[in-house]
């Protein structure tokens, strides 16, 4: 009888995952991803910009391209967004992109000039009503110094590998996530539920 009762319990939580924490769990990003099927999700893409390891270097045969990623993203039905992480200077002053139903602000953050003034964009994107606010930015300890710390901002790209998976901010906190090196492509996955999970492909 006792095993009869364990049994209803595992298939009753399999079925309240599959029904209710499947929206939100970053698992279920991973089993959507893996199986094709991801409408209604976001896909942030970006070349890695980092230098390469020399082992980095030597395991590189037959380097990923951004168009590809992006292409197959586009297959699996989410909704893609590619960004420029060589060409930062495209995001100087804030740019809003249109992702399906969504809309993304990127910024980039380079000095900490930038970061003492990075505000008065996160709330030129809040009037524009975004959804989600992005910052590229080469160094996320910038964004830690400033007096808000992170306020405002949902992602934090670093175009180098030195900082952590999530930076808590002073008055907030955001996903935070390392380009990866030349040669490889990195990906964020915004869930129909808002989660955010990334991944890198080589």
């Amino acid at each position: 009888m006792v095993f009869v009762a364990l049994i209803v319990v595992v298939i009753s939580g399999g079925i309240w995952y599959i029904n209710v924490g499947h929206n939100w769990n970053t698992a279920a990003t991973t089993i959507d991803d893996a199986t094709g099927s991801m409408e209604g999700y976001t896909a942030i893409v970006f070349d890695g910009v980092d230098i390469p390891t020399v082992e980095e270097a030597a395991a590189t045969t037959k380097p990923v391209t951004r168009y590809s990623v992006l292409a197959s993203y586009h297959e699996k039905n989410a909704t893609v967004v590619g960004l420029d992480l060589i060409n930062t200077a495209l995001y100087d002053e804030g740019l809003i992109v249109k992702a399906g139903s969504k809309r993304i602000g990127v910024f980039c953050v380079d000095s900490l000039e930038d970061a003492s003034m990075y505000q008065n964009t996160v709330r030129a994107f809040e009037r524009q009503e975004v959804d989600f606010v992005v910052c590229i930015t080469s160094d996320a300890q910038l964004l830690c110094g400033s007096s808000v710390g992170i306020n405002g901002i949902d992602i934090v790209i670093s175009t180098q590998r030195n900082t952590s998976s999530v930076l808590d901010g002073t008055l907030g906190s955001a996903y935070c996530v390392d380009s990866p090196c030349v040669g490889k492509i990195g990906v964020i996955l915004i869930s129909p539920s808002n989660v955010v999970s990334s991944k890198v492909i080589s």
